[in-house]
Order: C-alpha cells, then sequence, then structure tokens
C-alpha cells in the first residue's frame, strides 16, 4: 500500500469489483446446480454474494454523481444521457446473445405457447436473460436519480431512495409479510402480476445509484487525503455485514423468504464498503491491470450466463450439462469459473485485434 496513488486511480474498485464478479459467478453456480450439496455453513455463506449488486449500483452512481457535482448543471443532462445509452448499448448487444441461445433452444424444444408467452413478458418488464437485468436497471436508476435530485435537491432525493429501498424489500425478501396485510398486500400482489418483482431499476437500481450519489456528496466536504485501510469506515462495513447476515438467516430461517437479496441491512453496509473503497489507501498497481481487472470484472459478469444456462440448455447431452450438475460439485464449480475466465480472457484478447469486440464489455 502506497499514499502517493494518486486520486484518480481507484485501484481497489477495480479489485473489488472483479472479486465481486467471481462471488456472483459462484453464488449462482452454488444456488442453481449445487442446491442442497453444500455443508449448511458453506450454504449460509454463500448468502454474502448479495452485497455484490448493491455495490455494482453504488459504484456507477458515484462515477456519475462524481461527475455532476464537479461540472456545470448545463452538462448534466448529457452527462446522464450517455451513461445510459452506453449502458443500455451493453445491455442490447448481450441481450441478442442470449436471444439467439433463446430462439435455438426453443427450436431444438419446442416451448409451451405459454412458456414463449412468459419469456416475452419478462423481457419487456424485466430483462431478456438473467443477472443482465442489471443493465437496464442502473439506467433507470441513474435517471430517477438525476431527475428527482434536479426537482427535489440532494438530501430530499437520499429519503426518497431510503423510502424506495424499503418498499422493494416490502415486496421481494418480505413478502411474504406484507402480503397478508390488507391493501397494501393487494397493492404489491397486483404489481408482481405486471412488473414480477421489485428487484429493478425503480426499487433496487435507483435507491443503490443514490447510495453511490451520496458517496459522492459526502466526498466533497472530506478531507482530501488517503485515510489507512482500517479506518471507522472498515469497521462499520465490518459490523453492518454482520447485520445483514443476521437478517438474511433470520428472513431465510424465520421468515421462509425465498431470497436475501433486497434485505435493509444491506442499504447501510453498501453506503460504508463504497465509502471505504473510496478514502482508503489505495493498491499500487499499474493503470494497465487496473484497466484489465475492470474489463475482465464486466465481461465475467456479463458472459457467465453462457456457461451457467444458455449452451446446458441449449447442448443437454454434453460436457457443458453434464459438467454442471452430474459431476461433484467443486469439480462443477472449477468447470465454470475456468469456461468463463478463459471466454471473458479470449474477449478482451481478440478486442485488441478488433475493436467492436470491446463493445461487449466497455
Amino acid at each position: 500500500m502506497n499514499s502517493s496513488v494518486t486520486k484518480k486511480a481507484y485501484t481497489l474498485i477495480d479489485i473489488v469489483k472483479l472479486m465481486l464478479a467471481f462471488l456472483i459467478l459462484f453464488s449462482h453456480f452454488l444456488n442453481e446446480h449445487a442446491n442442497g450439496k453444500l455443508p449448511k455453513v458453506l450454504d449460509l455463506a454463500v448468502s454474502i454474494y448479495i452485497i455484490a449488486v448493491p455495490m455494482y449500483f453504488a459504484f456507477s452512481g458515484y462515477f456519475l454523481f462524481k461527475k455532476i457535482y464537479s461540472s456545470d448543471s448545463s452538462n448534466h443532462k448529457e452527462f446522464t444521457k450517455n451513461y445510459c445509452l452506453k449502458t443500455m448499448r451493453l445491455y442490447g448487444i448481450w441481450s441478442l446473445i442470449y436471444i439467439f441461445f433463446q430462439v435455438i433452444t426453443w427450436i431444438r424444444f419446442t416451448p409451451s405457447s405459454t412458456e414463449v408467452l412468459s419469456y416475452i413478458h419478462r423481457a419487456l418488464v424485466y430483462s431478456t436473460y438473467n443477472t443482465i437485468w442489471f443493465l437496464p436497471a442502473t439506467a433507470v436508476g441513474a435517471v430517477l436519480a438525476v431527475v428527482l435530485r434536479k426537482y427535489f435537491g440532494d438530501k430530499k432525493m437520499f429519503c426518497i431512495a431510503t423510502a424506495f429501498c424499503i418498499i422493494g424489500a416490502m415486496g421481494d425478501c418480505y413478502y411474504n409479510l406484507t402480503e397478508k396485510i390488507p391493501v397494501i398486500g393487494q397493492l404489491f400482489a397486483a404489481y408482481r402480476v405486471i412488473f414480477i418483482t421489485t428487484r429493478n431499476g425503480v426499487f433496487n437500481g435507483f435507491p443503490y445509484i443514490a447510495v453511490g450519489a451520496m458517496v459522492a456528496y459526502k466526498q466533497r466536504n472530506d478531507k482530501k487525503e488517503y485515510s489507512p485501510v482500517f479506518n471507522r469506515y472498515f469497521w462499520a462495513s465490518v459490523v453492518l455485514c454482520c447485520l445483514f447476515i443476521v437478517e438474511a438467516v433470520i428472513s431465510k430461517l424465520r421468515l421462509e423468504a425465498h431470497n436475501s437479496n433486497t434485505i435493509i441491512a444491506l442499504f447501510p453496509f453498501t453506503f460504508c464498503a463504497v465509502y471505504w473503497c473510496i478514502i482508503s489507501t489505495q493498491p499500487v498497481i499499474s493503470s494497465e491491470t487496473s484497466l484489465y481487472m475492470r474489463r475482465m470484472s464486466t465481461a465475467i459478469f456479463l458472459s457467465q450466463r453462457i456457461f451457467l444456462t444458455a449452451l446446458p440448455k441449449l447442448l443437454t447431452e454434453t460436457v457443458f450439462a453434464v459438467m454442471l450438475d452430474e459431476k461433484n460439485w467443486i469439480i462443477g464449480l472449477c468447470w465454470i469459473t475456468a469456461c468463463t475466465f478463459i471466454f471473458s480472457a479470449m474477449l478482451i484478447a481478440l478486442s485488441g485485434k478488433i475493436s467492436f469486440l470491446k463493445n461487449f464489455y466497455e
């Protein structure tokens, strides 16, 4: 570690994002292909992956609002527009890839009309494929945060984001409780029929984009020097991590929640964890290594479903399916990690010669 790293070199963020990308990959495999095969302690430990998506949202919000806070208000609309166009371009490219796999799978294994209509409905209101829902949610969340800040100011926007986070939890991991409340339960039920989930750009993307904005807002008035790694935000993150693990365990075991993705303790944890990444002394690594990790984290995050879902569903009797479901879960985990990593590395390497390929991760 060295405090001589410039303020613009957030190498710790690039390291954390790469670790989170692998964490998401591991957890998706373990939840979908090793369910019931894991020791109980490890099964509960996997729940920590829920920090990944909120932190990705918050990092995105931080860099967007850092630019907004340091520029004239006449440029804010253009910043937001370019940010959303870049995000939706990524979503469009990966949607085409996954829709292609989906259509080929339908051609090979004729689906029912209900399956097709369900997919179309989900694609229109949520996402064309699992995991990449993060991209449209990021764009929606960014627009909401920028617009609400413009009309209500920073602090009121933060308050609205907190309220939306709680509503999102009520409609997702705490739905078993809210569905029993008169009127409120009926409203959530009607909402879920149309929009499927509250884990979307409005009730999940926007609150955590706003967390990133809070970090940028607070940083403006903070000291400019880096802090030691083990600072108060590190310890606050540790305490809040323990708190959200307890909340996650209670929500699953006592409230029979179907997931822990939107538990409320994640909200303050994400603020502290992201702020820690920003103000802490940054690891000294080359700009090339930092950039490579940034690209790799995006490539792994977006391409993992090729090997987790798309190929196994299409090629059911091949190595892509057999390695996931018919072998020891440790072998399956190594297989899926190797496939995704090698594919992502090849994508980045080939983009040096075929510049169009950069559109798949930038």
